[in-house]
C-alpha cells in the first residue's frame, strides 16, 4: 500500500562526573564563546565557567582529585569506555543546558531521553511494547539524509554514533519528540499513524523533497561539491586552499586547548594513514557548542587526491568525529563500538559503506570518518525557513517515521506483525502517545526552569 504525502548517598559515578566535565567546558563553550557570532569570551561565560570551576575544586577535597584532574586536562570522556557503561543514574543529572530553542535542547539531549525512559517508560508502555533490538538512538529529521555510497544514492541514517540496543518503540518515541515541537513540528497522531503503517510493512511515498535528492547525477554531484568546497575551503590569495576560519564553523587556533591541540598532533600520522591517497593542505578543529556530540572534538583534514604519482588538483574534505559514549547507554549497558556500528549500517545503511565513511580506531580512541559532500537534504535549523520549507520539512519527518517503522520491522519482526491485530495496534498507540505527552511535559519543565523563562503551556 503505498500513501500520498501528508502535511499534516555521594559518589564519583558517571553523571555526577561527566556532568561536571560537561558545565566546565560548557561554561566556555556554550556559554558565550560564540555570542554575536565571535569567538570572545563574554561575561556570562566566565561566570558559568567560574562556577564549574570552584565545584571542580570542592570535589578535591572530597576525594574526586583524579577525575577533576582529567577534566582540567580536557579528558573527561576517555575516563569511560562506552563498552562498560555502568548502571544509568537518574535522568535529570544528565540534563545539558544549551542555548537557544527548546528543539535545540532537545536535540542536545538523547542521553537524558533515554535514562528518563529507563526511569519512567514501564509506566506507560506494556512489556510487548518495549520489545529491544538495534535502535538509531538519536533519530530526527537532521540525523537523516541522502548520500552517494558505494556509488549509490539512498536515504539512510547518517549519525551512527548513538546507536545500540533499547526499545525500538522508544526509539520512534524520540523521533515523535523530536518532530512535534519547532516551527515544522508535525502532529503526533500523524507521525504514529505513518510509523505504524512501516510496522506492518506499508510504504508511503517519497515526498518530492526526496525524490528530488535522489534524482541528483553525478555531474550536478560534483558542481555541487565544487561549490561546497569553495566555501569552506577557498582559494587564498596566494592561490593555495585553506579551510575557511572567517566564521564560527572551526574554532581558532589561539582558541583550541594546549591538550586538543596536542591531541591532533599526536594522532595525525594516524588519521592521514586511513584517507585516500593524497596530501594534507590544511587542518582544522570543529567543537560544537550543542546537539548530542556537543563539546567532543572533529578532526578536520583538506586533501589533495593524488593518482598516477600525479596531484590531481582536485581537492576532498575529511572529518574524524569523536565517538562517546553512545546516548542508548543511558538506557543499559552497550556491546563494542564495532559490533554497533555494524548494526547501524545493516539495518538503517542498507549495508552500504565504502572506504570514505568508515569507524577507525586508535588505542582507546575511536572516530568516525566520513567525507565531507554537499547532500541533497539540506534542511536548516529553526530559524529563518520560508512557508515551503516548513511544508517539505513536515512532509520529510511523516515520511521518516514511516521509514524508521520498516526498518523497526526487519529489526523485530514477530513484534511488527502484532500491528496487524486492530487491538493490539490501538493498544501501542496510546500506549505511545501517552509517552510522548509525558516526555514533552517533562522536557519542556526542565527548559522552562534552566533558561528561567516564563511558564507556557507545553507543545
Amino acid at each position: 500500500m503505498s500513501r500520498g504525502n501528508s502535511s499534516a548517598h555521594f559518589s564519583p559515578d558517571r553523571g555526577s562526573t561527566m556532568n561536571l566535565c560537561r558545565n566546565l567546558g560548557a561554561g566556555l563553550w556554550a556559554g558565550g564563546l560564540t555570542s554575536n557570532r565571535s569567538w570572545f569570551v563574554s561575561i556570562r561565560a566566565l561566570r558559568v565557567g567560574a562556577l564549574a570551576l570552584g565545584v571542580l575544586l570542592a570535589t578535591w577535597t572530597l576525594g574526586l582529585g583524579p577525575i577533576a584532574a582529567a577534566s582540567r586536562a580536557g579528558r573527561c570522556e576517555a575516563l569511560f569506555d562506552p563498552a562498560r557503561a555502568s548502571s544509568p543514574q537518574n535522568a535529570a543529572e544528565l540534563w545539558r543546558v544549551v542555548p537557544g530553542s527548546y528543539f535545540m535542547a532537545l536535540r542536545s539531549n538523547p542521553r537524558h531521553y533515554w535514562a528518563l525512559a529507563r526511569q519512567d517508560a514501564q509506566k506507560f508502555l506494556s512489556a510487548e511494547n518495549l520489545r529491544e533490538g538495534a535502535v538509531t538512538g538519536d533519530p530526527h529529521i537532521l540525523n537523516f539524509g541522502d548520500s552517494r555510497v558505494a556509488g549509490e544514492r539512498r536515504f539512510m541514517l547518517v549519525d551512527l554514533d548513538d546507536g545500540g540496543r533499547a526499545p525500538l518503540s522508544l526509539d520512534f518515541g524520540r523521533l515523535a519528540l523530536m518532530s512535534s515541537v519547532g516551527s515544522s513540528r508535525v502532529a503526533r497522531a500523524d507521525l504514529i499513524e505513518a510509523y505504524v503503517d512501516g510496522l506492518r510493512g506499508e510504504k508511503w511515498d517519497k515526498p518530492d523533497v526526496l525524490r528530488e535528492a535522489l534524482d541528483i547525477g553525478r555531474g550536478e554531484d560534483r558542481r555541487r561539491n565544487e561549490r561546497y568546497l569553495d566555501r569552506i575551503a577557498p582559494l587564498a590569495a596566494d592561490g593555495r586552499r585553506q579551510l575557511d576560519r572567517s566564521g564560527d564553523r572551526f574554532v581558532p587556533p589561539e582558541l583550541v586547548s594546549r591538550e586538543v591541540s596536542e591531541l591532533l598532533t599526536e594522532l595525525r600520522p594516524r588519521l592521514e594513514a586511513e584517507l585516500p591517497p593524497g596530501r594534507t593542505l590544511d587542518t582544522a578543529i570543529r567543537i560544537k557548542d550543542s546537539g548530542g556530540s556537543m563539546g567532543q572534538p572533529r578532526f578536520w583534514f583538506l586533501r589533495e587526491r593524488r593518482a598516477a604519482g600525479r596531484w590531481t588538483g582536485e581537492f576532498q574534505v575529511f572529518e574524524f568525529k569523536t565517538m562517546g559514549e553512545p546516548a542508548t547507554s543511558a538506557w543499559g549497558p552497550q556491546a563494542s563500538i564495532q559490533s554497533r556500528m555494524r548494526q547501524m549500517i545493516r539495518y538503517y545503511r542498507h549495508e552500504l559503506s565504502d572506504d570514505n565513511f568508515k569507524l577507525v580506531r586508535i588505542g582507546g580512541r575511536a572516530f568516525w570518518m566520513r567525507e565531507r559532500v554537499r547532500d541533497g537534504l539540506d534542511f536548516k535549523d529553526e530559524l529563518g525557513l520560508t512557508r515551503d520549507e516548513i511544508e517539505e520539512k513536515r512532509a520529510m519527518q511523516i515520511y521518516i517515521a514511516n521509514w524508521l517503522g520498516r526498518q523497526h520491522r526487519d529489526v523485530a519482526p514477530s513484534w511488527a506483525e502484532r500491528m496487524d491485530r486492530r487491538a493490539d495496534r490501538e493498544r501501542f498507540k496510546r500506549e505511545i502517545e501517552a509517552w510522548i505527552q509525558h516526555v514533552t511535559r517533562v522536557t519542556h519543565e526542565i527548559w522552562q526552569e534552566q533558561s528561567h523563562r516564563p511558564a507556557q503551556t507545553s507543545p
